[in-house]
């Protein structure tokens, strides 16, 4: 049976919550600088069009001198900047001006602010120094395997073709690939007659067991969305059994219960963790997305982003201490909302998925359950019945 945190632990603290206001202000104000220098210019242009552009230009993505792994943080950091830090951000513009203080899980009760600095600091020296090595080796573990003579192709290359007599405009032509991964196809522009020869561009060649490329046009998005889907869909599995084996007493005290500093979660509290901790979060995170890249033989790195993207997203919503009603993980009934990831910090055990499947299953949701059918939702710092 899983215990019900005290009703004791859920006294609001405003003193401590005036505190964390100012002590916070000073460093988002920082991060907002920070966004606000990256803000894309405006264009006439298709929105999808522009943001495939400031994508592209962020990443490097066709600088062929630098190298694969530097483009393989940047999709990172990208995903971080936008779906991580610009979320906290609002948050805490929420929390400061009391705006949706009614959707807010535990009210007033905030965290020990030094403990929130802490978080916030150590997740700014995470992207500043941390992740470059992490990018080095999990780019290297993703590209390992495969064909070594595709591996020196790894960005778009330019190539001249020659029109052949009969062809005509709007005509496919096919063409080698630089890497040696088979053939290409390509239009006859306008204006080119036979035997003139025209620019064109061939794809970089896909890289190791998860066919990871970067370059090449940007693939469908049913292919992106089925893609993210698996990936999530892996990622939630190993992240229940591997979260729920950091509970085991063994363990906990050791590695997990740096996390659980928290027991008022918020945004960055997210990804405060044990070095061990965030060893095993990392292979959680890109092996199924490599498993993806694997089924569709290619995983293009816009793909990779938007996984980034979608998996930040959730998990902040999930610490963010606020029960949004037009969140995507609280409309849909699959995903673990913020209330049950609450209630996971504030009785330390059960709810262990990200999504609600795997706790459905084996049964870890039971002490939640029983909380919700005798004493309600948590809401504003006070049980409401549903």
């Amino acid at each position: 049976m899983i215990r019900r945190p005290p009703r004791s632990t859920l006294s609001s603290s405003s003193a401590a919550s005036d505190v964390y206001k100012r002590q916070v202000s000073t460093q988002s104000t920082g991060i907002l600088v920070l966004l606000m220098s990256t803000s894309p210019r405006r264009s006439c242009c298709h929105p999808t069009r522009v943001l495939m552009t400031i994508a592209t230009k962020a990443c490097l993505i066709k600088h062929k001198s630098v190298p694969q792994w530097v483009k393989f943080a940047l999709v990172h950091l990208l995903s971080r900047v936008t779906c991580y830090w610009l979320p906290n951000l609002v948050l805490h513009l929420m929390q400061v001006s009391g705006i949706g203080a009614q959707w807010r899980i535990q009210g007033k009760r905030m965290p020990n602010p030094a403990l929130a600095s802490k978080a916030i600091r150590h997740n700014i020296m995470t992207d500043v120094i941390g992740y470059w090595g992490v990018a080095w080796f999990f780019n290297k573990l993703l590209t390992t395997g495969g064909n070594k003579k595709h591996r020196g192709n790894l960005g778009d290359t330019r190539v001249e073709v020659q029109v052949p007599l009969g062809a005509k405009e709007g005509d496919e032509l096919t063409v080698s690939l630089p890497s040696g991964e088979g053939k290409y196809s390509v239009k006859v522009p306008a204006g080119v007659v036979p035997g003139d020869t025209f620019p064109a561009t061939t794809p970089a060649a896909r890289q190791g067991w998860s066919c990871l490329r970067f370059g090449g046009d940007w693939p469908s998005w049913f292919t992106q969305l089925w893609q993210v889907s698996v990936g999530y869909l892996g990622y939630d599995m190993m992240f229940y059994w591997s979260h729920r084996l950091l509970h085991h007493r063994a363990i906990y005290k050791h590695i997990h219960k740096v996390h659980h500093e928290f027991h008022t979660p918020i945004g960055p509290s997210s990804s405060y963790e044990h070095p061990a901790e965030s060893t095993a979060q990392l292979f959680n995170w890109y092996l199924p997305i490599g498993f993806a890249g694997w089924l569709n033989k290619e995983l293009h790195w816009s793909t990779l982003l938007l996984y980034n993207c979608f998996r930040w997203i959730e998990t902040v919503d999930a610490h963010s201490g606020y029960e949004l009603p037009f969140s995507l993980f609280n409309l849909v009934p699959v995903f673990g909302s913020a209330t049950m990831h609450d209630y996971h910090h504030r009785a330390v055990l059960g709810n262990y998925g990200a999504s609600t499947f795997w706790d459905w299953l084996c049964s870890t949701n039971s002490g939640y359950w029983e909380e919700v059918l005798e004493d309600g939702f948590l809401r504003g710092g006070k049980f409401v019945k549903p």
